[in-house]
């Protein structure tokens, strides 16, 4: 399991999104940034995965 902690308590309590992989993460994280974070681009969302997610 891939896994990113999302703390942001101007918009939410802390968020803890799980995935089987890092592709399934992005998604996971993307769904999260429609509903909270929408000035958050794909590419950034990518680069966030890629340097802070980890293995559960």
């Amino acid at each position: 399991m891939r896994a990113l902690d999302c703390r942001a308590p101007d918009a939410h309590d802390d968020m803890h999104l799980t995935a089987q992989n890092d592709q399934d993460l992005i998604t996971q994280v993307q769904q999260h940034r429609d509903q909270y974070h929408t000035d958050i681009t794909d590419d950034q969302i990518k680069e966030l995965v890629a340097t802070s997610a980890y293995d559960e």
